[in-house]
Order: structure tokens, then C-alpha cells, then sequence
């Protein structure tokens, strides 16, 4: 089950281009510390990407729906994740 996350811009510019920034946000750090405590990987969902829009978000793969309420509870205190949600499940073909 994936949780997105949309982050703050200049968070998320950071993260996938760290050259781009001259220095990572004050926010970088605690995000990734929440993320590591979490035991969880920080993944954007459209590596590359250029639109600034879709460049801001990421997802994080958890087991189940407990772990989900859990994840989007401590990432949504991080000042870097301006919106976190547990994303639907697929529906059948």
C-alpha cells in the first residue's frame, strides 16, 4: 500500500536534484529523519520529472491500512509534507 506525499517545493526540488539547491531546507532533515525512523523509503513518484506540480510529490510503500494511519500521522507533522494520504486501492479490471 503507498501513502503519498506532496512536499514542500523547495523540499522536494532538493530531494531530487540536490545540485539545484545551494543548500538542503531546514525541513530536508527532519523529513528524512521521520522517514528513517518509520524504517520507510522516500521514493518520488515521477523521478525526473519537470513540472514543478507533479515534481512534488512522493510516496512511501507501507504493509497495511494500521501502518498507513501510523505513517501519514508522523510524516503530517513534518513541516516539509504539505498533504499526506493512503492512496486507494486499484479496482479490479
Amino acid at each position: 500500500m503507498r501513502v503519498i506525499l506532496e512536499l514542500d517545493a523547495e523540499v522536494a526540488r532538493w530531494l531530487q536534484q540536490p545540485s539545484a539547491v545551494p543548500s538542503a531546507p531546514a525541513e530536508v532533515e527532519r523529513l528524512q529523519q521521520s522517514v528513517a525512523r518509520l524504517g520507510l523509503r522516500l521514493q518520488p513518484l515521477h523521478p525526473r520529472c519537470t513540472d514543478a506540480a507533479l515534481a512534488r510529490a512522493f510516496f512511501v510503500e507501507v504493509a497495511d491500512v494500521a501502518e498507513a494511519g501510523a505513517t501519514i500521522a508522523e510524516l503530517r507533522q513534518c513541516a516539509a509534507v504539505t498533504a499526506a494520504y493512503a492512496k486507494p486501492p486499484d479496482e479490479a479490471p
